[in-house]
């Protein structure tokens, strides 16, 4: 495409001094708008002076607002019944196409942030535990744990403490299970938190895991936004347990 190549650039609609071809001029048909892409406004086809000699131009604009781009093709002769062939309309909805993705794949990146938070969290403040009964060291459970952070913010905002209550399935050394988890920031702001992990224990203590988490509700800037990630623990010999965890969020579009 070495004319695109040539006249590729970035523009707001030119307005110019031209005017749409009027319709019983022979040699132009407006085209169809661009149905491919919701978010291109339209195709249409301009002159720069009253009557074009073997120019037309071709104006595409992405409605996100990010970037406007236009290009010329040149010679389409005139007298020539139609611009545009109906091949030449498809590959232009394409490009139309691709450049709406473009758009969107950037907004997405440009809205997404990561996080790195770390948090230190007791001794469970409630634990009841229940063997199952089929065989030796089986046994389900639910605690509560409160947590400090010691590092980390999403959107700006400083994580404060949080409180994890989560259902355990203890086999022997290995545990596995789920829980919730309320995080509360600096400014009061709550977040909300699902998770699943896998853990391992040595004479009855905890040793290390992992989990994977998500958010399932915001409060304040991440009110109607996204979080995810993964997180992984190391029992410390006062018997509380370090989360190191990482993680992307996305704040809801305003």
């Amino acid at each position: 495409m070495p004319s695109l190549a040539r006249q590729l650039h970035v523009s707001p609609r030119p307005g110019g001094d031209g005017k749409l071809f009027p319709s019983n001029t022979p040699a132009i048909r407006k085209p169809n708008p661009c149905s491919v892409c919701p978010v291109c406004r339209q195709l249409r086809t301009f002159s720069k002076s009253k009557v074009p000699k073997s120019l037309a131009d071709y104006y595409i604009s992405c409605a996100f607002g990010l970037r406007s781009v236009g290009f010329v093709r040149e010679g389409t002769p005139r007298g020539q019944n139609s611009l545009i062939s109906s091949y030449e309309e498809e590959g232009m909805k394409r490009f139309c196409l691709f450049l709406c993705g473009l758009c969107v794949v950037s907004g997405i990146a440009l809205a997404q942030g990561k996080s790195n938070v770390q948090w230190k969290c007791d001794k469970p403040a409630v634990q009841h535990n229940i063997d199952v009964g089929d065989k030796p060291g089986h046994a389900y459970a639910i605690d509560q744990i409160n947590c400090t952070a010691i590092k980390g913010e999403i959107a700006g905002i400083k994580m404060k403490s949080g409180t994890g209550t989560e259902f355990l399935d203890v086999k022997g050394d290995k545990t596995t299970g789920h829980g919730e988890f309320v995080e509360t920031m600096e400014n009061g702001d709550k977040n909300y938190y699902r998770y699943e992990f896998t853990g391992t224990s040595k004479n009855g203590a905890f040793e290390s895991g992992s989990n994977k988490w998500s958010m399932t509700e915001g409060g304040g800037k991440m009110k109607g936004g996204k979080a995810s990630g993964t997180c992984t623990a190391k029992g410390n010999a006062d018997g509380s347990t370090s989360f190191d965890c990482m993680g992307t969020y996305a704040p809801a579009a305003k």
